[in-house]
């Protein structure tokens, strides 16, 4: 990630001053501003300007000096705004720029322009009763073409910048300029006497402007036929809204069923976009400048990708979906509010500690940099967390410098053994100290495990200044002690899971992070497993489609287990006391699948769950349940069956549906599995070698060169965090934490046996 960049307007810089504003934004870590050089019309709240709160932007201009020769091709003309008559904001704008080192992007609007589509109303969309859209210049009109590449051009020889922002470069999606139901309208105050349906609106929102027709029909397409189906059903639409008459279409599939030409109508009109971006980037005055856009045109550089008002589940999945349309070559903007609006009047970030782990979520993602929308728009408190959410991207200062890591253990059980011996196979880990409250088992794990020393207490080694990362494998009851005692040190983390017996701990536990300066990852290991990295990869790349359905289904007969005999003869035998372990087999063993599937999927919300949670053994222990089936939701309308039982021996299965195809892990055990599947979209290239045709088939182990497998993935990616590296797949505590309200609302369904809401937290709480 290279880029750090500030949306700025030439109000922001008059009311501020243009080099106290970028002298600002260069201390903050920003290296990189987009300054508006020609915009729409907006009603603007400015609540940290000097001048004035509220401001009504001028409706089409530019904030430059044109030359008029440039566009002596077309009709319409730029209109410079009044308050840059006397001053020119982008020449001056460049000149600080550059005296600070900044690089500066031309934030250019193109083809939303109301001033100039009210006196060229010829050179604008229509819908398909030929009304003009005025606010929408079409990019199939000759015109309009000609103007913004002369638009471009100009400015580039002009002034020189780093590059283009190319905004509204294609068709205008609605009559409207914002989303009424968001609050968010233009100033050409939109009003809808009834409600539009998505598929009327769409139509609706078609150009059928002459040019726009006369380029599809050169193509082939029967635009009058096209025409003709449009105008039928919006005609009926209108006479009988807001209901609809039985047997008519409802959706976009359904119509383009019954008007096949109108997807080729739909792809001759997107051709012009291309083909207008393809012009600007062909002139020799701009063929050597950067051009960022917020589609993936063929001709753009770098593509802006909007996650504003997103959660930093969401913004992944967003990013995620974006790569993979990406041409060769094309790199990725993450656009992120500060401000509040919309959906109604809600924060996009609303708190440090969220900004800080959304950029860091961000920054582990194969994209260019990040853009902060905008600065005029945003609270004073929200700007101030720029600089932060920067320092969250880049290596971790704490200990940047440490070539090696000094790692302490608590807890000298099974699984602290497990972890040290993981921890040993990662280059520059030093084992420096290892504490349990049996200090013979202590000093045995330390001989065996060659760590240095034996501590006192597990409080001795949170107060060692000379650790970084201390690992907590203790039982889940004590989870919050030590778990909050090592945060508040600030030293780093690996928490075994569960966090602790209920959700509060959690919560403690979360709350009590210090996300600027630690590592913290919580072992849910499961997810260092070759196919689950295939899977992934296969999924986010769209090769089965949208996931509609998850199934899975396990077991293992742990009775025979000497932990399970309740007498205390093993050292694990806590298992079965609910007083320490804070349940059975949910966060012993679900907990983990669970992780799982919410890694496979792209981390989404997980909303409710139902179902039950047994003790079905004749031996089962109060309070260890031993068997449970849940049906859970998640948002974007995902179904999850989910059954697992200690009580039985199933083999492991887990089956993951799509639109277009399926993935299927099966095997004796979780470890011992095979990835096999169908799918009909599109899968990276990497993947192909194990595709024959579109069938899917790996062999247990034959992924496992993807990953370090389990534990050793976990130490690996747990030390590159510490060292400040980029560790996107390690499990972080917010990710734990939402694993556990899964499994606290599943026990609170079964006991009331009815649908209970899962209570999901997307981000800290504020304050």
């Amino acid at each position: 990630m290279n880029t750090y960049a500030l949306f700025v307007a030439p109000w922001d810089l008059q009311d501020v001053g243009t080099r106290e504003l970028f002298a600002w934004a260069r201390d903050q870590g920003l290296n990189t501003v987009f300054l508006a050089s020609a915009y729409h019309a907006g009603w603007l709240l400015h609540p940290h300007a000097h001048s004035r709160k509220a401001f009504m932007v001028e409706d089409g201009t530019c904030y430059f000096h044109p030359n008029p020769k440039e566009y002596a091709a077309t009709p319409l003309k730029p209109v410079v705004a009044g308050m840059a008559r006397d001053r020119d904001w982008c020449a001056e704008a460049c000149a600080v720029a550059r005296e600070l080192g900044l690089k500066i992007y031309f934030w250019t609007v193109c083809l939303h322009n109301s001033r100039l589509g009210l006196l060229h109303p010829d050179v604008t969309c229509r819908n398909v009763y030929g009304d003009s859209y005025p606010h929408a210049l079409c990019p199939s009109h000759p015109a309009a073409r000609e103007y913004v590449a002369a638009l471009v051009r100009d400015q580039a020889k002009r002034y020189a910048p780093d590059g283009f922002l190319l905004e509204a470069t294609r068709y205008h999606r609605g009559r409207t300029h914002g989303n009424l139901a968001g609050g968010v309208a233009g100033h050409h105050h939109e009003r809808d006497g009834l409600p539009m349906p998505a598929l009327e609106q769409h139509l609706l929102n078609l150009s059928f402007a002459p040019t726009d027709l006369a380029v599809a029909q050169d193509q082939g397409v029967d635009v009058t036929r096209v025409q003709r189906h449009v105008r039928d059903h919006l005609d009926r639409w209108f006479q009988t809204a807001p209901y609809r008459e039985e047997g008519v279409a409802t959706t976009l599939a359904a119509f383009q069923e019954a008007c096949p030409d109108l997807s080729r109508y739909e792809q001759a009109l997107h051709e012009q976009t291309e083909k207008l971006i393809e012009q600007i980037k062909s002139d020799t005055a701009v063929r050597d400048k950067l051009l960022i856009g917020d589609s993936h045109r063929r001709a753009f550089d770098v593509v802006l990708v909007g996650c504003y008002n997103q959660s930093q589940n969401r913004c992944e999945a967003i990013l995620g979906d974006a790569a993979a349309r990406c041409r060769p070559g094309q790199r990725l903007i993450a656009g992120l509010r500060l401000g509040f609006n919309p959906p109604p009047n809600t924060p996009a970030i609303n708190s440090q500690r969220q900004g800080c782990d959304i950029a860091r979520a961000v920054a582990q993602l194969d994209v260019a940099g990040i853009a902060w929308y905008f600065y005029g728009e945003s609270p004073r408190s929200s700007l101030s967390w720029i600089k932060p959410m920067i320092e969250a991207t880049q290596p971790r200062r704490l200990f940047a410098k440490v070539r090696e890591i000094r790692v302490a253990l608590i807890g000298a059980g099974v699984i602290g053994a497990v972890h040290l011996r993981a921890m040993r196979e990662v280059p520059g880990v030093r084992l420096h100290v290892v504490a349990d409250r049996d200090a013979a088992k202590a000093h045995a794990l330390a001989t065996g495990q060659e760590v240095e020393h034996v501590a006192d207490s597990p409080e001795a080694v949170v107060r060692d200044p000379a650790i970084n990362l201390v690992i907590v494998a203790t039982p889940p009851n004590t989870h919050v002690r030590f778990a909050c005692a090592v945060l508040q040190s600030g030293k780093h983390l690996l928490l075994e899971k569960p966090m602790g017996l209920h959700l509060d701990d959690a919560d403690r536990i979360l709350d009590a992070a210090q996300p600027s300066s630690q590592a913290v990852g919580v072992a849910l290991v499961h997810r260092y497993d070759g196919n689950q990295f295939l899977a992934r990869e296969l999924i986010r790349h769209g090769a089965i489609g949208k996931v509609r359905l998850v199934r899975y289904r396990s077991g293992k007969n742990m009775y025979g287990d000497a932990r399970f005999d309740g007498t205390g003869r093993n050292e694990r035998s806590w298992l079965v006391d609910p007083a320490v372990a804070g349940g059975g087999i949910l966060p012993s063993s679900s907990i983990h699948t669970l992780s799982v599937i919410s890694f496979l999927l792209g981390y989404p919300r997980f909303l409710s769950v139902a179902g039950a949670v047994r003790c079905s053994h004749p031996r089962a222990f109060k309070g260890i349940e031993d068997d449970v089936s849940l049906l859970l939701q998640l948002e974007g309308g995902i179904g999850v069956v989910f059954e697992e039982s200690w009580a039985t021996d199933l083999d492991y299965e887990l089956m993951i549906q799509g639109e277009r195809g399926h993935l299927r892990f099966h095997g004796p055990a979780f470890n011992e599995v095979g990835l096999t599947g169908v799918c009909d979209g599109p899968t990276p290239a990497r993947s192909r070698q194990y595709f024959e045709a579109n069938r899917l088939v790996c062999r247990p182990h034959e992924l496992d060169h993807l990953v370090p497998p389990y534990f050793a993935g976990l130490a690996t990616d747990m030390i590159a965090a510490c060292r400040g590296e980029n560790c996107a797949d390690l499990p972080g505590l917010l990710h734990a934490r939402n694993m556990r309200a899964i499994i606290a609302a599943a026990v609170d369904a079964a006991a009331a046996q009815r649908e209970t809401k899962i209570d999901w937290r997307s981000a800290p709480r504020v304050g």
